[in-house]
């Protein structure tokens, strides 16, 4: 449904996102502090993103 609303020459819709492929932490020292804010946002998913189309 997306699709057929947008600009599809200027954007993309991409469904079911895990949030830890939009984002990382900021690296740390302390490597158990970094897994445990990665897992938090590797255990997160988008419904759906809108990105602008790169060609």
């Amino acid at each position: 449904m997306l699709d057929q609303v947008i600009d599809q020459d200027k954007y993309r819709v991409f469904g079911k996102v895990c949030v830890a492929d939009l984002i990382e932490p900021n690296p740390s020292k302390n490597r158990s502090e970094w897994q445990k804010a990665f897992n938090k946002v590797n255990a997160k998913h988008s419904d759906y993103i809108i990105c602008t189309a790169i060609f």
